[in-house]
């Protein structure tokens, strides 16, 4: 099994046994995080936009599943108080 990860953030999600997870992620302090919760497993972690054309295409036809997590608010957003 193939699952690239867009947005990975912290990485905390469990791998299934023999499964190939790529974790995506343009933010380098997630990317730390990741790295750390997944020490010991066989996360692949890069450093990019998930959105950039042609990323892994190395891939191409053999991805099985696509998991993605995107952030809800955007950066610099000014929230209402509730």
């Amino acid at each position: 099994m193939c699952a690239p990860d867009r947005g990975v953030g912290g990485g905390a999600g469990p791998a299934p046994a023999r499964a190939r997870i790529i974790g995506i992620d343009d933010s380098v302090t997630a990317l730390e995080y990741a790295r750390r919760n997944a020490e010991g497993s066989a996360l692949e972690l890069v450093h990019a936009d998930a959105t950039a054309a042609g990323l892994l295409s190395e891939l191409d036809g053999q991805v099985d599943l696509v998991v993605a997590n995107p952030p809800y608010v955007p950066d610099g957003a000014i929230l209402e108080p509730k």
